[in-house]
């Protein structure tokens, strides 16, 4: 895999696992204290980054292998992102 794409990868799940942890710390705090909104706005930071991050190696991996190859090679982990944005918007209401 070219350097750039693991790069980016290696950002987008350092940010991933970052949200999934706030995620974690807001489940175990209050709901109605201010570190649990803390720890959500913490998360939803998180994963915007990680999903900016997945996004441009997206792009960058659609112009080195081609489209096909850069959903195969980012499928699993955009999907794993987008669970966890689901939860973290079902945690709110």
């Amino acid at each position: 895999m070219n350097k750039k794409v693991q790069g980016l990868l290696d950002n987008a799940r350092y940010f991933r696992d970052k949200g999934a942890m706030y995620i974690h710390k807001a489940e175990m705090s209050d709901i109605h204290s201010l570190q649990f909104d803390r720890y959500l706005q913490r998360a939803a930071s998180a994963l915007d980054a990680s999903t900016t991050y997945y996004k441009t190696a997206y792009h960058v991996s659609t112009d080195i292998y081609g489209e096909n190859e850069a959903i195969e090679i980012l499928l699993d982990d955009i999907g794993n992102n987008s669970k966890l944005l689901n939860y973290l918007t079902n945690i709110t209401e």
